[in-house]
């Protein structure tokens, strides 16, 4: 009998050893894929992560070549509109130009000089030509504080006058003030206007707590 029981024994070893190597090649098969899944994924997000920066720099050069069109189309246009007329994009084909004390606005068929000096003004319309008075005292009617005040408007310390342009009417606007005897800012724009090239003339002030013109001489 104790032969058949050593048999027995190594029997039963050999198939412990058995299921041993197979649960052995199963752990280490079951590592192998878990390291492969691990790899693959590392991989997977990898390529994710490379699209993702392919496609924002794909983007970023997009908006960059964007720009550069946009910025040469504005450089082009800015250069065919230096290269237009002013009737050809739509102004009144009127110009301002000074020399010495006298500035010119000139149209088509209209035009006028005033002088800086006296704010004398000459029109011409046509074969028609006026001659309007230099500045004189009672030019401008003030009330300031209850009372009215006559004044020259040349007589102010403080003349600025520039090119106006708005591109329906083109002209010069003066700016007055420091008057001696009152306190108070004046906007006078004269210009044509239109395509009829109307000769306007408009007075604005800046706004005072104790003046402001009433009345001034030629204007409604």
């Amino acid at each position: 009998m104790l032969p058949i029981e050593t048999d027995c024994c190594d029997f039963e070893l050999r198939i412990l050893e058995f299921v041993s190597a197979v649960l052995c090649v199963l752990c280490v098969s079951a590592v192998w894929l878990v390291l492969a899944e691990w790899n693959r994924r590392d991989a997977e997000n990898a390529e994710t992560q490379r699209t993702q920066r392919t496609a924002e720099t794909l983007s970023l050069n997009k908006m960059k070549s964007l720009k550069s069109i946009i910025l040469i189309l504005f450089i082009a246009a800015a250069g065919n509109s230096q290269t237009l007329s002013r009737d050809q994009w739509g102004a009144m084909p009127v110009t301002v130009s000074h020399e010495g004390s006298k500035w010119l606005v000139k149209g088509k068929n209209n035009s006028f000089s005033l002088n800086e000096n006296d704010f004398s003004l000459s029109i011409e319309a046509g074969p028609a030509r006026w001659q309007l008075m230099p500045s004189k005292p009672g030019d401008m009617i003030v009330r300031s504080k209850s009372e009215e005040l006559t004044l020259r408007i040349a007589d102010a310390k403080k003349i600025l006058i520039v090119p106006y342009d708005t591109g329906f009417k083109t002209g010069v606007k003066i700016f007055l003030s420091a008057w001696s005897n009152v306190d108070l800012d004046l906007f006078l724009t004269i210009c044509l206007e239109g395509k009829s090239e109307e000769l306007v003339f408009e007075p604005r002030q800046r706004k005072r707590r104790h003046a402001a013109p009433t009345q001034l001489a030629g204007c409604p």
